[in-house]
């Protein structure tokens, strides 16, 4: 009989977990009363105050954080930022928001959103004045974004450029080769540029077609809006862009800016005797949205899905930056629909996709909540593939016009290290029952059989896929097959092929929403997040993966979040290859 051998340590640990939790507990405790106590009251607001708005870095796409989550970690979140601008339109105490814009770190989806709501800003008879910091070399999303504003200034340090938008991809071929990995790749659709990045070295055709496709849309939408605001034409903002205006006099002599000064000297500009009253964002997200005549009215449910589709719950990883799990989705969908007081559901996506699996559980969720109320799907920097997927279940998908999404497609990887094995100089073998018993070993390469069979699920994957867009936008597969093939759209184009139904933001498929399910007062529509924040431990572990994936350089998030390959681990996908980096 097998010995069992007891751990001498066992109790004396239980003992010491215990300790440890009455140890961190009055610790909790006294943060969560510092923190309370700082809230306090709502701020005082003086008549003809300024908002002040400090735009740069990355917005968190997500539900309000849980408490203790707010303590420990330190994101901006997106919806605080146009909450905060929705309150500064409607309310009388503030005349007008001063925006210092940095270096951005977001996508041109959020970008154009946060754009939108400075012009509805400016829209209720409010200053909006740019601060146009020019901390970096380049700066063309930043100054599409300050074309929003009535004026704009820049410090006389500023080193801004506005020199036209390029497209950077990655291609990973000839890295697998020098490390001595074989990768093997299988994709349905020439445009389903993931495999791409992974096996080749440069563009295939399609790729360079829709890639250029992509491009022009986006520069379109760019010069438009930056020609439109600052009252120039197309042909005189491309010359001017031609010129290259590096310095803040420059600016101004093209007529892209109108001064050159500091920010306290603008402030002294907005004052009548004295400089004018700036409100920072901190304080203002303290001033209740009921007190403007804003929420306290029938519920809107908003559901996240930012990350990477993946089978089970959502979790934050430095490995694969955020994840979102089909479960929790589903969980979240279902208790949103079996609340009385939610009245409708917004599902907003900014995923490259994943799992198939997953996103067809999703799906699935999707079609089942719509049946008890409308269900609007908001589509932020990127919704693309298994993201796409998702979407198409909604009764409608509102884009941005700068929106990532379509790649209705699916590709397959799987590499064989056996190669960095023996280079490595460590041996291996296998013991195998079955014919495909090894399809997954990733020490060795895939016979014809093997790669038969996989042929065959991803066109099952494929014909499912395209199935589901089908009944979701009530289109004929054959038309849902020309407009996939792994291909990108931008939202501008998606509503023009059908894939999307509207352009607008996060707040205006919210107000759609309400809409649908017979809200008459959409101003007072109150928002509501599912799933709601976890546990103790739940928040103590988003708040570490936070921190961890912080250090992580933002030029690689991109491709980290999107690759699971990274990880050596083969399967079929339907992912978007990373977004391109358009600057």
């Amino acid at each position: 009989m097998a010995a069992v051998l007891s751990n001498p340590g066992t109790d004396g640990g239980a003992g010491l977990r215990i300790k440890k939790r009455w140890i961190l507990l009055p610790a909790v405790a006294l943060l969560v009363f510092v923190f309370i106590r700082s809230l306090g009251k709502p701020p005082s607001i003086a008549d003809n105050s300024y908002l002040l708005v400090d735009v740069r870095g990355a917005y968190a796409e997500g539900g309000p954080p849980g408490l203790l989550t707010r303590l420990l970690e330190d994101r901006k979140r997106f919806e605080d930022l146009l909450s905060n601008l929705e309150k500064a339109a409607r309310d009388k105490r503030i005349d007008g928001v001063v925006v210092k814009i940095g270096a951005l770190a977001t996508g041109w989806g959020q970008a154009s959103e946060i754009r939108d709501a400075l012009a509805e800003v400016r829209a209720a008879d409010k200053k909006v004045i740019a601060f146009l910091n020019g901390e970096s070399f380049g700066g063309n999303q930043e100054y599409y974004l300050a074309s929003a504003a009535d004026e704009i200034y820049m410090p006389p340090a500023a080193s801004s450029l506005l020199n036209g938008l390029s497209a950077h991809y990655l291609f990973l071929g000839g890295f697998w080769e020098k490390v001595d990995i074989a990768m093997e790749v299988q994709q349905i659709g020439e445009y389903k540029t993931f495999g791409d990045m992974i096996s080749r070295r440069q563009m295939s055709k399609a790729h360079h077609d829709m890639a250029n496709s992509l491009l022009d849309d986006v520069n379109l939408e760019f010069l438009s809006t930056l020609a439109q605001t600052r009252g120039l034409t197309i042909p005189e903002l491309e010359e001017i862009i031609e010129s290259g205006p590096f310095s803040p006099e420059a600016f101004v002599e093209a007529g892209l800016a109108d001064g050159v000064k500091f920010l306290d000297q603008l402030r002294d500009d907005l004052g009548a005797d004295k400089p004018a009253v700036f409100v920072t964002e901190r304080e203002y997200q303290r001033i209740p949205r009921e007190s403007l005549g804003l929420g306290g009215g029938d519920k809107v449910a908003i559901i996240h899905a930012a990350g990477v589709l993946v089978t089970g719950k959502s979790r934050r990883s430095s490995g694969m930056g955020e994840t979102v799990g089909s479960h929790t989705l589903s969980e979240a969908l279902q208790a949103a629909a079996q609340d009385t007081s939610v009245k409708a559901i917004v599902l907003r996506i900014d995923s490259p996709g994943g799992s198939p699996h997953a996103a067809d559980e999703v799906w699935y969720a999707v079609r089942r909540t719509r049946t008890d109320k409308p269900v609007i799907a908001s589509m932020g920097n990127v919704a693309a593939s298994g993201g796409y997927y998702i979407a198409a279940a909604a009764d409608e998908i509102m884009v941005d016009p700068m929106t990532l999404t379509g790649s209705i497609g699916v590709v397959m990887y799987k590499p064989n290290i056996a190669g960095l094995l023996g280079r490595l100089g460590i041996g291996n073998e296998s013991l195998s029952r079955g014919k495909f018993s090894r399809l997954m070993d990733i020490t060795k390469g895939l016979n014809r059989a093997e790669t038969a069979l996989l042929s065959d699920q991803m066109e099952a994957i494929y014909r499912l896929f395209t199935q589901r867009v089908s009944e979701g936008r009530n289109m004929e597969t054959q038309a849902v097959d020309s407009l996939g093939k792994g291909r990108v759209w931008t939202g501008t184009q998606a509503v023009e092929n059908g894939l999307a139904d509207q352009t607008g933001g996060l707040r205006a498929a919210v107000r759609r929403a309400a809409s649908k399910a017979g809200v008459a007062d959409l101003d007072r529509v109150e928002t509501v997040y599912f799933p709601k924040p976890g546990g103790l431990t739940d928040q103590l572990m988003d708040a570490g993966a936070v921190k961890a994936q912080a250090i992580v350089p933002k030029a690689w998030q991109s491709i980290i979040e999107a690759a699971p390959f990274l990880e050596l681990q083969p399967g079929v996908y339907t992912l978007v290859a990373p977004s391109p980096v358009i600057r």
